[in-house]
């Protein structure tokens, strides 16, 4: 689904300007600003008062013909992929990001923009998420979803790519902010996810233009969009040194509530947002807990059980939020393997638990409460 931003901004004639004085080597955010504020379109900035623009920029301009010989292949790529193109200062830029200070001169963007002016919850976390982060995700994007609310997040390995999915598993919408150009996705096996995000209402964003590879730089600096398009920043799961710890930091910075999911304290996954906690970040338990930070006042819904058979009952009751393994399962119910996996395929078709690798299973979080 695509928005009407296409039409209003694409259609711009000026919007190339934009695009080319984004281009041009030296100019980031807030030299972007500093060069609008010379006044006039920025066509007319870059060819009568390349002298101010340079001593801006702090070096020579190059050749203006071929800097917008380039923007104008951005926007034939833009239009050839069913992208957008939206430019600070004009309209469709999203206001979340518009009044602060680092926020990218131009975003690209693959599918429904329209989500780029709701509100947004960012969920962030390790590459290397553990079975209990990624329960966590899952949880929460979902709860999120059910609620409305648009879950923001970087696309990458782990906690984000749960995040992305579990949102799509309940028809929700979600935001995936990359760091590299549109038509370079990262991680390459996500492609198949971004895609499946642009087509079924979610939306695919960067700063970054067209082939821009995945560079190391690119990440932390796409962090400050995560959370600046989100009310809150969720960190679930976060090593010492985190690209999810960069993420709050740029939340803090902006102004954003900062949320961390508790985690055991031997586990070195959980040491970030441990951290966190310990210095003044509030605790997630629950999406309930999001909203008391943010003020919003929902009434949690009761989740119902699907129909279970007596023996699937029996052994749902067994299994926790802890994970428990087959073997231990087969001797409390007394019960060999084979007949057992039957039932327990049987649970996992009906969405109340899931298996986790080498024969444990736990409950869906979203039953965590359920008898």
């Amino acid at each position: 689904m695509r928005g009407n931003i296409y039409n209003e901004v694409m259609g711009q004639t000026d919007i190339r300007g934009y695009i080319a004085l984004s281009l041009v080597d030296g100019v980031g955010p807030i030299r972007y600003r500093k060069i609008l504020e010379i006044g006039g379109d920025p066509e007319s900035i870059l060819r009568e008062h390349p002298e101010t623009v340079e001593m801006l920029i702090r070096k020579p301009l190059p050749d203006i013909d071929v800097l917008f010989n380039r923007a104008d292949e951005e926007i034939k790529k833009a239009r050839e992929m069913n992208m957008e193109i939206i430019p600070y200062p004009l309209d469709g830029y999203p206001e979340m990001l518009r009044h602060f200070d680092y926020a990218p001169p131009i975003i690209y963007a693959w599918g429904n923009t329209s989500l780029l002016h709701e509100v947004g919850i960012a969920i962030v976390g390790s590459r290397k998420a553990t079975p209990y982060g990624k329960r966590v995700a899952r949880m929460f994007a979902m709860d999120l979803s059910d609620l409305g609310f648009v879950v923001i997040s970087g696309g990458a390995r782990g906690i984000d790519t749960v995040a992305h999915r579990a949102t799509l598993s309940k028809n929700g919408k979600t935001i995936v902010v990359l760091g590299s150009g549109l038509d370079v996705p990262y991680p390459a096996e996500n492609k198949k996810l971004f895609k499946e995000v642009a087509e079924k209402g979610g939306c695919v964003i960067t700063e970054f233009p067209f082939g821009t590879k995945p560079n190391a730089e690119n990440f932390p600096q796409r962090n400050r969009i995560i959370s600046g398009l989100s009310l809150a920043t969720v960190v679930i799961e976060a090593g010492k040194t985190s690209g999810a710890l960069i993420t709050a930091r740029w939340a803090l910075e902006q102004g954003k509530e900062v949320l961390a999911v508790p985690g055991p304290i031997d586990s070195p996954l959980s040491s970030g947002t441990n951290r966190l906690i310990k210095m003044g970040a509030h605790i997630a338990t629950s999406v309930q807990d999001i909203l008391e930070e943010l003020g919003i006042r929902v009434e949690p819904k009761k989740i119902e059980l699907p129909h279970l058979t007596d023996e699937e009952t029996r052994v749902f009751r067994l299994i926790g939020n802890d994970p428990v393994h087959l073997e231990e399962l087969s001797e409390k119910l007394n019960q060999t393997p084979f007949i057992l996996l039957e039932t327990l395929l049987s649970l996992e078709l009906k969405g109340v638990i899931e298996q986790l690798p080498g024969k444990y299973f736990v409950r869906n979080p979203v039953y965590a409460e359920s008898e």
